[in-house]
């Protein structure tokens, strides 16, 4: 059980022995180094090393009104909303520092996502700057990621089709496909927004990871990959209409209306032909 615990705290910055120490203080709390070095079996000098990097991270105070310095460690919840705050300042700092660092819009390629946690925050970064149109394709776990975000720019005019399981974001248009789909273990994470940049990802059965993600702002392919979706969408749509026998006359005016709400008004088509000199 412990390995685990230590394990949890390797990813906020402690080493395997601060770890062990910390949690064999929230064990036994009031205690000296010398006897946390026997406790624990590790030698009295690094223990105390292990004890002043504790104290300086905030994860231990030291009590200096007996004769010998007695430790106690932090309670998790509260070490942890610590880090939050010296992060959220940080962050704050950092942001305006280098807010007009380099050119935003220039990158043309095509990168790779390394992990889940970049794939999600990179699709909510794409959201918050819709103007238009978001297409989305994806199983409920990774739409319940971006939700939030989804109904946040629903409410400020942005049009968002979605083809996945209908989890209720209001505001947005949602097209669903057949359950036997959702039966795969593994999952996917696809945007287009506005037409100038896309997310395609293959996610890992319980979001233990990814297999390939990629995101672009390549105008060729992010358009191409907007028109592509459309067309899938339509195709979609179109199957569930006539499973549920629906007149000729109602899916051709279906058609035109996804063809009129989410195909022809991104604006970003007009660059697309000046850059290929087609228009």
């Amino acid at each position: 059980m412990d390995e685990d615990r230590i394990k949890l705290l390797n990813e906020i910055g402690f080493n395997d022995l601060e770890a062990l120490i910390y949690i064999t203080l929230l064990k036994k709390p009031n205690v000296t180094g010398y006897k946390i070095a026997k406790q624990i079996g590790k030698p009295v000098s690094n223990t105390y090393k292990a004890l002043e990097s504790l104290r300086t991270k905030g994860a231990v105070i030291v009590d200096n009104s007996a004769k010998s310095q007695l430790y106690m460690a932090i309670p998790i919840a509260e070490y942890m909303d610590q880090l939050e705050r010296g992060f959220e300042a940080r962050r704050k700092k950092l942001e305006e520092a280098l807010e007009n660092v380099g050119e935003l819009h220039g990158q043309e390629g095509i990168y790779r996502l390394d992990n889940i946690e970049q794939l999600y925050e990179r699709g909510i970064n794409m959201l918050k700057s819709a103007k238009d149109v978001v297409l989305v394709d994806s199983k409920d776990e990774g739409l319940l990621k971006i939700k939030p975000t989804l109904e946040k720019i629903a409410k400020r005019g942005v049009k968002v089709l979605i083809q996945g399981p209908d989890i209720g974001i209001e505001g947005c248009e949602n097209i669903t496909i057949s359950e036997k789909v959702y039966e795969n273990p593994y999952g996917w994470f696809n945007m287009v927004v506005d037409g100038e940049q896309y997310l395609s990802a293959l996610v890992k059965e319980n979001e233990e990871g990814i297999y390939e993600a990629v995101w672009s702002r390549n105008l060729y392919l992010s358009i191409l990959t907007h028109y592509s979706y459309i067309n899938e969408f339509i195709v979609t749509k179109i199957m569930g209409m006539l499973k549920a026998k629906t007149t000729t006359k109602k899916i051709s005016d279906e058609i035109k209306r996804i063809f009129l709400e989410y195909y022809l008004k991104v604006p970003v088509l007009d660059k697309v032909k000046s850059i290929v000199k087609l228009g």
